[in-house]
């Protein structure tokens, strides 16, 4: 979960330790997943072939 105006005014907040059973203990940022962002709708960032590759189109093909 992301920390942004909108879920703050569900009472979700930004406090150290509110979220144990996440890996960082709290709610994320917006500038902490941005880097991500990009990279996710970038060029770079195809999908590794795995839409296109021979295994996954055969499968999808019923082959």
């Amino acid at each position: 979960m992301t920390y942004t105006p909108m879920t703050a005014a569900f009472g979700i907040g930004q406090g150290e330790g509110e979220y144990p059973d996440t890996p960082m203990g709290r709610v994320g940022e917006a500038h902490e997943t941005a880097g991500a962002v990009v990279f996710l709708l970038s060029d770079a960032a195809v999908d590794g072939g795995w839409t296109t590759g021979p295994t996954v189109v055969a499968y999808v093909m019923g082959q």
